[in-house]
């Protein structure tokens, strides 16, 4: 399902959406509310804020990366940790969503964390995490994520890292990865529309 963001990055504010859906937008004022008015029925769930922040080699301070492996998007062990996982959790994490890097950290044979990450207007690679309930508290999200970001800044990229404002945790390891926070993003879904 695509969605609508009223982006404020670094004091200037735009929509970004898929670009069937910014004409739509042309002229409605820069806030959540008018976005859903300007959609009308087509206007879906509101996701609500979403802090942003970026990290380049100059500023990122990685974990130790011992002990991930890079796997691809079908492998098995992703279906069976996401069959498992709280769904909200799931879902936010983007851990069952198509990636252009995948790395997981195992305990026990099966999935402890994941860091997954996509690259957006080939400009930016949104890093995207999850740790299974049990393995959390321990580090496994920064030890996972390092080694997304590592990768990323190989390929020539920046990295994004983006939490809903609730989940501090996230938040934390952002911070103590060296992600500098520049703004945030209110998102709405939008409705496919039929026919």
């Amino acid at each position: 399902m695509e969605t609508v963001s009223v982006v404020d990055l670094g004091g200037e504010q735009f929509f970004y959406a898929h670009p069937s859906v910014l004409p739509r937008l042309d002229g409605v004022e820069l806030t959540l509310d008018a976005a859903i008015r300007a959609l009308g029925d087509d206007a879906g769930d509101v996701i609500g804020r979403v802090n942003l922040a970026y990290a380049d080699e100059a500023v990122a301070r990685l974990d130790p990366i011992d002990g991930v492996e890079k796997i691809a998007d079908d492998d098995p062990r992703v279906a069976q940790a996401g069959r498992i996982a709280d769904p909200d959790d799931w879902r936010e994490s983007s851990a069952g969503d198509a990636s252009d890097g995948r790395f997981i950290l195992c305990e026990g044979g099966t999935i402890a964390a994941i860091a997954s990450y996509g690259i957006w207007d080939d400009a930016v690679g949104s890093i995207g995490v999850f740790t299974a309930s049990a393995s959390r508290g321990r580090g496994l999200c920064g030890r996972v994520a390092s080694v997304a970001i590592e990768d990323l800044f190989h390929r020539g990229y920046p990295a994004q890292w983006q939490w809903r404002a609730t989940n501090t945790a996230s938040g934390r390891v952002a911070e103590k990865l060296g992600f500098i926070s520049l703004g945030g993003r209110d998102i709405v879904r939008v409705r496919p529309r039929t026919g």
